[in-house]
């Protein structure tokens, strides 16, 4: 494996976690909303484990789809890309001297 598809994966599974962390707070929320015996827990609190868990659950969301897009940005150009790049230019060249 190289830089680039480690760099995927390490994305991908902070994404997960992200994920998993929203999720857990947001179900903590549903809980604490749901339960009929008195809490502990103040109104503040209880909001912000809503925000932070619908953040966590967004930023997780977005990590896991834009993966792609967070490398590409990280790893600009690799070699076969370049390579490619450059054999295709060479190939119109040629067609367009033709």
């Amino acid at each position: 494996m190289n830089a680039e598809e480690l760099f995927e994966v390490a994305v991908k599974v902070i994404g997960l976690l992200s994920l998993g962390r929203g999720v857990g707070d947001l179900v903590s929320v549903i809980s604490i909303a749901l339960s009929q015996t008195t809490t502990s827990v103040t109104s503040n609190d209880y909001f912000t484990t809503l925000k932070w868990g619908i953040i966590y659950t967004c930023m997780g969301f977005f990590l896991i789809r834009a993966t792609s897009f967070v490398v590409n940005f990280a790893f600009p150009y690799s070699e076969p890309e370049i390579e490619k790049d450059i054999a295709q230019e060479s190939t119109n060249e040629t067609e367009n001297s033709n």
